[in-house]
């Protein structure tokens, strides 16, 4: 009789997927922060050719507070909290991930003066 095992518990035991995860070569860290800002810029532009796009705007705001641009990223999420209720003038309430990142973020600023 087999047990299965999900995916999620099994361990790495095969020779060959240990050789492979040894042999990823460390990333230089600037590497990453070209990657986001390369990846910056791409959701800026999508956010231009569509800017109602709430998910763009909390893209953009994700990417700016990861490069450590905590006025643009407010500014970001306050955007696209501001864009869901025009979308949704008597719908549901915003996001509460949202306004939560956003008061967190205002605390943060208020805390660098």
């Amino acid at each position: 009789m087999t047990v299965f095992t999900p995916f999620s518990r099994r361990k790495p035991s095969s020779l060959s997927l240990r050789r492979e995860m040894t042999t990823i070569p460390p990333r230089d860290p600037s590497e990453s922060l070209r990657d986001l800002a390369q990846a910056l810029q791409e959701a800026q532009k999508a956010l231009a050719a569509n800017p109602h796009s709430v998910f763009a705007y909390v893209l953009v705001g994700e990417l700016s507070e990861a490069q450590g641009d905590l006025q643009g990223a407010l500014g970001a999420y306050e955007a696209a909290l501001s864009e869901f209720c025009r979308q949704h003038p008597n719908g549901p309430a915003p996001p509460l991930l949202l306004v939560q990142k956003s008061a967190k973020l205002r605390a943060r600023i208020r805390l660098q003066r």
